[in-house]
């Protein structure tokens, strides 16, 4: 199985960079293991991408938690599991096509000069990018996930309903936690409001400074609000936590992170909404107070 392994910068480049040169010894100590294939920076240089070879997605979290930039928090990582099911003619790529033992046509495909597994997509199928076309039903037992790793404490597999089902107003996605894992940091919005029901497993939802134990079948609630309604899924148990999301998609909104003394302010785009639609994002801290009529 192949992955796309997505590296966004949270940090300045002079902070990235102070960490660059361990970051290239790690990539090539996973080289050398014939674990990664392709790496490069993203431009404008924003993050950068890795094309890995792994037997599963935990292999892939491993892999990322040595990485010196996740240990020292300067970039954050999107994994994408990925399968190719088509290559271009005359190269040697057929060897990684899905069931390359199986018949493959090559040249024939209505005269695309293209190699396609007989039976197959088009395109590779890539797991995390759902059909645009919006459907009144989606099945539970049938989502493509993405997975999401920072550092040591936070590792998600994340399912987007909201696009899939053509909501305008919510947001509500599935994510799934691995045992000992957590999301995000504890979080507050003073905006939007969500509201999250356990599908599988158990765990605990912190809510201000309230621990609350959680298993299938219960449904929690973080109202918009300050402090007191911080809330955060963890999973204590030894096996999966699932849960559903479902938000309000209101703009602007600012976030507080108690644990941290920091905050976040989105406008054109919420929390969890299309970055492309982003007119300002700002991450800072509570203590970095200005004057209002300070001048330059």
């Amino acid at each position: 199985m192949f992955y796309l392994i997505h590296l966004d910068y949270l940090r300045p480049l002079a902070d990235v960079d102070r960490h660059i040169e361990r970051h290239r010894e790690f990539l090539a100590r996973h080289y050398a293991a014939g674990h990664f294939l392709l790496s490069g920076r993203k431009e404008p240089r924003t993050g950068g991408v890795i094309l890995a070879t792994a037997n599963t997605a935990d292999e892939v979290s491993q892999w990322i938690s040595e990485d010196p930039f996740s240990q020292a928090g300067v970039a954050a990582y999107t994994v994408i599991g990925w399968q190719p099911t088509m290559a271009a003619d005359g190269q040697p790529w057929d060897r990684w096509l899905v069931d390359s033992t199986a018949a493959v046509a090559k040249g024939d495909a209505g005269g695309q000069g293209a190699s396609v597994l007989a039976g197959g997509a088009l395109s590779g199928e890539m797991t995390d990018v759902p059909d645009t076309t919006a459907t009144p039903k989606v099945s539970l037992s049938n989502l493509k996930f993405t997975e999401a790793v920072h550092g040591e404490r936070y590792a998600a597999r994340i399912s987007p309903l909201a696009t899939l089902l053509g909501a305008k107003k919510l947001g509500y996605r599935v994510i799934e936690l691995p045992p000992g894992k957590r999301a995000w940091p504890r979080h507050h919005h003073y905006v939007n409001e969500e509201l999250f029901i356990v599908l599988a497993g158990s765990g605990a939802f912190r809510l201000g400074e309230k621990t609350i134990a959680v298993t299938e079948g219960d449904v929690v609630s973080a109202p918009a609000g300050g402090a007191e309604t911080a809330h955060q899924f963890i999973n204590d148990s030894n096996a999966p936590l699932r849960y559903i999301a479902i938000s309000t998609m209101e703009v602007p909104d600012v976030m507080g992170y108690p644990d941290s003394g920091t905050f976040a302010v989105f406008a054109g785009s919420p929390p969890g909404g299309a970055k492309e639609n982003r007119t300002f994002e700002h991450v800072g801290r509570l203590a970095d107070t200005g004057d209002y009529w300070e001048e330059a």
